[in-house]
This record gives structure tokens, sequence and C-alpha cells, in this order.
């Protein structure tokens, strides 16, 4: 008999065509979202468009280990579906995130992915290198994922160079172009001992190619941004600053940017929002470690003038990439460690298809967002330029922007925050939002324009900025 306040947990694409056959991936989980490895159970499924060719029902084996991917759902009607997986023994029961069902493959579809992540082979993680990536694809149900050990921990003799070749090897072995996309990385982590007590900041360091180098912050020529920045000259690379905004030297240096690699910030992971100060309204401030230090949030970085898109992660140092168990300690150790920690985040990406390289076209010029974990629609363009994009030249006039909202649960309200401030709220009815806004925009001001989603169940989503002028 399962837990009480089991469910199922209902994972399936974002973007689906009509007649083309797409997979649900359904797992039994216990309150806290963990699997429930010897479920058995008769599951069978349902969707919101009453046409859809639906998989037959299954009876769960032990074996499979609390979870199956149902194969061949087919949709018949287009617009915004929703699956539903329902336990004929113990009565659990779940449903999917929003669908958008299109009668046509889409310019862009929406992939969903965690790009930081931590395992066992170097220090601060647990599991293998194997265990992470297969954790990601058939239990998170992820689109794309990278694993991002740290490249040294102080205190430590050691580096992550002995483990570097198999994070190279695996990168290379799981990578499945429009099933399953892998991206090499490591996390540049920068901290007190490399700078006289303070450290420049940890980044996330991705390669388009599977045989990147690995520059780590205490070699002496990658040990500063600027000599970073000057190995990774020439090598499709990008480099993403997380938790901006901590303390213990952790955050990061906003004078050391670089446009050229500095592509996206991390704006949500187990650490909480960087996007403000609690004082500013943040709901998530940054606690764990000490807590946030002013100056350093992403709020700060546009103020700078800075082009930045952002995306979510996790961060997660349990090898679960994709989903969050460590802010629910199962000891008195891993309490003490884990102090302060959130759920983790998601990052979304709009892109042609799922291979490396769209995935990487769309994160350079940041049409990508982030959430924290739940699987939100988010649409924010000004005419017919997406998220991320900059408009050099505003000629004057009003700017006519686009928002649409597709929540996993009902939205409490959609606000259009520009320099800083929120100038356009719209309170949700129901789980879809959608409108028009026109602002208007003088010629030669530099005005940054960003959407934030708020559910009424506390997830929230971040659209990347739109730069005019």
């Amino acid at each position: 008999m399962p837990p009480r306040e089991s469910r199922l947990l209902v994972t399936a694409p974002s973007s689906a065509v009509l007649g083309q056959p797409v997979s649900v991936l359904v797992e039994a989980v216990d309150a806290d979202g963990r699997t429930i490895p010897d479920f058995t159970g008769n599951v069978s499924l349902s969707c919101t468009d009453p046409l859809a060719r639906l998989p037959q029902p299954w009876e769960f084996y032990s074996i499979e280990r609390g979870r199956r991917r149902f194969e061949g759902l087919l949709f018949k009607c287009e617009g915004v579906h929703t699956v539903i997986a329902v336990d004929q023994t113990h009565g659990l029961r779940g449903e999917s995130p929003p669908i958008l069902v299109e009668v046509r493959r889409p310019k862009y579809s929406l992939y969903w992915g965690d790009l930081h992540g931590h395992s066992g082979a170097y220090a601060c993680g647990v599991g293998s290198i194997d265990a992470y990536y297969q954790f990601a694809r058939d239990t998170a149900g992820l689109d794309f994922c990278a694993l991002t050990d740290h490249d040294q921990l102080p205190g430590l003799r050691n580096d992550l160079s002995e483990a570097w070749p198999r994070i190279i090897d695996a990168a290379r072995y799981y990578h499945r172009p429009h099933e399953f996309v892998t991206f090499l990385g490591y996390e540049w982590t920068s901290m007190e001992p490399q700078r006289n007590g303070l450290g420049y900041g940890h980044k996330n360091v991705y390669y388009l190619e599977d045989d990147g180098p690995l520059l780590t912050c205490v070699n002496g020529n990658s040990n500063r941004p600027e000599r970073l920045w000057k190995c990774l000259k020439g090598i499709p690379a990008m480099a993403v600053p997380h938790h901006p905004a901590t303390t213990r030297n952790w955050w990061t240096d906003w004078d050391h940017h670089n446009p050229d690699y500095e592509r996206l910030v991390e704006i949500y992971s187990c650490w909480g929002s960087s996007e403000r100060s609690a004082q500013a309204g943040n709901p998530f401030p940054i606690r764990h470690g000490g807590g946030e230090t002013p100056g350093r949030h992403v709020s700060d970085a546009l103020e700078r003038g800075y082009i930045l898109g952002f995306i979510g992660g996790g961060d997660t140092h349990d090898g679960c990439p994709g989903r969050s168990y460590a802010h629910l300690p199962r000891s008195e150790k891993e309490r003490a460690r884990w102090q302060g920690i959130y759920p983790a985040g998601l990052q979304a990406v709009w892109a042609r298809e799922l291979t490396r390289e769209s995935l990487w076209e769309a994160m350079w010029v940041r049409r990508t967002y982030a959430t924290t974990g739940a699987r939100i629609v988010l649409e924010f363009s000004v005419g017919s330029a997406p998220m991320g994009s900059v408009i050099k030249e505003w000629p004057g006039g009003a700017a006519s922007f686009h928002a649409r909202v597709e929540g996993t649960a009902d939205i409490a309200r959609a606000e259009v925050v520009r320099n800083g401030v929120v100038v356009e709220a719209r309170r949700g009815r129901g789980r879809s939002l959608e409108f028009q806004w026109a602002r208007d925009a003088q010629p030669g001001m530099g005005q940054c324009f960003y959407l934030r989603v708020t559910q009424a169940d506390g997830h929230m989503a971040w659209s990347s900025p739109i730069w005019l002028g």
C-alpha cells in the first residue's frame, strides 16, 4: 500500500504536433516527491483532448521501480491540453503540466533542462556520473542536462582533473539528438583563498562540443575572469554566474563581466532567487550560507546595463538533476548542512529542435526563461521580437508587448518589470493568462523589460528580458 498523500507524477512534452506520437512518463511518488520503488498498481491515462489516442492501461510491476514511460499518445485537437493518470488500484492521481498542441510543427518548441548539478565524481556531491544522467533522463524526464561538478574546493589537495576524462566520456555517451541532449560543463569555483579573501564568484562553464578544456580557478592561466576569457577565446563556450548575491565571498563580482561569454545568469536555484533583495519583495531570498549581499543581485547587473538572459537550475548536490530532495533532509546532519535550501529550479528553452546546436543557439540569443521547478509555459515578446531580444534603435512611440502564461496551477499575477520597477500587473483568472500591453518608449533611452509570473501555489517564472534602445 503506498504511503499516505502519495500521488502520480506525470511528465509530458510541453510542445506537441497533431498526429505525431509523444511519450508520457508516469511515476508513483510519496508526499515528498520521492519515488515509491515497490509501487504496483493499474494505471490508465486520460486527456483533455477528447479525441486523443491513448496508450493502453498498464499494471505496474515492482521491478519497474515505480515508474513507466507510456508510448504512443496521439493528439487530435489543437490547443492547450493536459494528461491525467489514475491508479485504479489505490486511487492515486496525477496531471501533467500544460502541453501546447499545434496543427503543424511551430518555429520554436519548448524544452526543459537543468544545466547545474553535482555528482560524486568530485567532493561536495553524491552518486556516480552515470546515475546522474540516468536520473535526469529517466526519472526527472528532462530534455537536456549538464553535469557541473566543482573544478576545485578549498582545503582539498586534488581537483576535478582526474574525473574530467570520465565526465567528457559521459557527456558524449548520453547525448542523443532529438531524444536527450547533454552539454559538457563544470563549475569554476572562485572563492576566498584565490583572491586574498575575496573570490570572483562561481560560474558554470559550458561547451558546445564535448571535448572542452578544464580551466580551473586555481590555475595561474585561468584564476581570474580575464584570464579565463582569454583561455576560452576561439572556443564555443558560455560562462553562467549563479547565486550572485550570496555571502561568504561566493557572490559574483559584477566588475568582471564579459558579454562575449556571460550571455545568461542563473536567476533561481536551490539557493533561492537572485533577482532582487528580500527588502525589494523577493519571496525566495538567499538565506543559506549567511544570507544575501546588497549590490550583487541580478537587478544590480541589469542596472549596470548588462545584457543577461535568465535561466533556472538546481545546484543540487545529491545527484538528482531536475528534481530537488536536498530541502527535505532525512538526518540532522543533512538538515544542518542544507539549512535554508529551496526546491530546485528548471530552465526552459524555446528552440527549433532538440539538438545541441539548436539549444545552444537559443541560449546564446537568450530565448530562455527560469522557473522555480514548475513547468510553466511562458511567452513574452515585443512585436515579432521574442524574449532575449536586443532592439538597439527604437524609433519612439508605443512598444506593443505580448505576454502569455499557461500555468501548472492558478495564476496569481503576471508583472511586467521595466528597469527594476513593475509598470504593469495583471491578475490571473485560472491557469491561462494572455494580454497585450503598450508602452511609450522614448528613443535613445535604454529600457529593460521582463515578465515575472507568480502562481497561487507560490511557484514563479521569469522571462529573459527584452532591451529597447
